[in-house]
């Protein structure tokens, strides 16, 4: 449970949205993030039917783990691309922290009560990311209408 804390506080760290100079919307950065949301939520619904089992052993996950470091690292790299853009990369930075948690709970051995309090951290990540993604194409529309 100790390590649940400790991945609970980090999601306190999500995004911080103050900047009124923030870059436009990027569809590249909202999608990608959609598809690491699915991909996380597809291993945490295995984890959850899996826990205890050899299925849910962190060595048949090691794949996942590789992949998701390498999307959230391309998603960084393009958020760091554009001027103006801490907010986004604030909202990315926890993600990668947790990423790097959720493995080395997977690695000592997740149980399947853990599962549901690690969904909704990485959901909270997810969706501070998703919505300011979604904020910054409304605030494009606006300024679109405005012309």
């Amino acid at each position: 449970m100790k390590r649940i804390i400790i991945i609970a506080f980090l999601a306190l760290l999500t995004c911080a949205c103050n900047d009124p100079f923030m870059p436009g919307y990027d569809a590249q950065i909202d999608h990608r993030g959609n598809a690491l949301q699915n991909k996380v939520n597809r291993l945490l619904n295995d984890l959850q039917r899996t826990a205890g089992t050899p299925a849910a052993a962190y060595e048949n996950h090691k794949r996942f783990y590789s992949e998701v470091r390498t999307e959230l690292k391309g998603l960084r790299d393009a958020a760091a691309k554009l001027p103006r853009n801490e907010a986004t990369l604030n909202c990315i930075a926890p993600l990668e922290q947790n990423l790097a948690q959720l493995e080395e709970i997977h690695r000592t051995g997740i149980t399947a009560a853990e599962v549901p309090v690690l969904r909704k951290i990485f959901d909270s990540q997810f969706r501070a990311l998703l919505h300011l993604e979604d904020a910054k194409l409304r605030g494009k529309r606006k300024k679109d209408v405005g012309r």
